[in-house]
């Protein structure tokens, strides 16, 4: 039996009104349940979880610019939870598809299986994969997880070899690191706030195109809303969404179960928070101390 489809924020909408017994709600209705009410939900959430959920990590691949420091956060940024700078060898790709690059036709590394791949440059940019298998002879390297953007002739490519942390520091000690003015790989890395998303800055200038791993939490205020992070927070929170919209249709439909919806909505954020947030769930201790009761 095939596993179903994460829901869409339309059919959990929907779902919310049939809830509330609102069966035709209209197309001004339902814009407002989208445009404010979900808005609102996102907002209970983040109020109630310390807005650090596991179903919003994410990383992105940035690639150094040499004699650049300063690199700009995601779009979708909320707060950092690593960095890491990557460096190996590099080609250009011959080919590629969504499953597989061709490396260079001199690329004399064999022994590639469980290595991770990087399209520094070209078509693809900022994607890492691992590599599954490798034909020596044909030089095709087949990859864990399909790109999103399909690899060509014109994509560079790093083969890692080594990684590196780069350990966080307050932007007030920027101006007593000596070596901001130094050239290599970063050890370093002061986060700054912007007029946008914020960025940080490295404590060595890049001499080589080094690949930077970012992880980092997104904003649920901010992230795609067509994207894999808030797709899975519909389906793993799916019962918030449809008691938090038809708590809200209740309360504009004036109906006697606004308070009922309002006390199951308010109980399914608490029991959800747990097993979101870092660290282990507190429901497993809360069961084993319930078998002693």
């Amino acid at each position: 039996m095939p596993v179903p489809s994460n829901p869409t924020l339309s059919v959990l909408i929907a779902e919310g009104f049939s809830k509330a017994g609102v069966d035709n709600p209209g197309s001004t209705l339902t814009t407002r349940a989208t445009d404010v009410w979900a808005e609102e939900i996102k907002d209970d959430i983040i109020q109630r979880s310390g807005r650090k959920l596991k179903p919003l990590y994410t990383e992105r691949i940035a690639i150094c610019t040499i004699g650049v420091s300063k690199y700009d956060n995601p779009s979708d940024f909320l707060s950092d939870m690593s960095l890491e700078m990557l460096d190996g060898d590099t080609g250009t790709a011959q080919a590629g598809s969504s499953s597989t690059v061709t490396l260079s036709a001199t690329e004399a590394n064999t022994d590639l299986i469980g290595k991770e791949i990087v399209i520094t440059s070209g078509v693809g940019v900022g994607q890492i994969r691992q590599i599954i298998s490798y034909d020596t002879s044909t030089k095709i390297a087949t990859v864990s997880d399909d790109f999103d953007t399909s690899p060509d002739a014109t994509s560079g490519y790093m083969l890692v070899k080594y990684k590196s942390p780069v350990y966080d520091d307050i932007p007030s000690n920027m101006a007593l690191d000596q070596s901001m003015m130094q050239s290599g790989k970063a050890t370093r890395y002061y986060p700054i706030g912007t007029s946008t998303y914020g960025a940080f800055v490295l404590n060595r200038v890049p001499d080589k195109a080094y690949a930077i791993r970012q992880r980092y939490y997104a904003d649920l205020k901010r992230i795609d809303t067509d994207g894999s992070l808030i797709s899975t927070l519909y389906d793993k929170w799916r019962n918030v969404w449809t008691l938090g919209i038809a708590w809200r249709a209740a309360e504009h439909e004036n109906t006697v179960d606004r308070d009922r919806f309002e006390v199951q909505y308010q109980r399914e954020i608490a029991a959800n928070i747990p097993q979101e947030i870092d660290g282990k769930d507190v429901n497993w201790l809360t069961e084993r101390v319930g078998d002693y009761l």
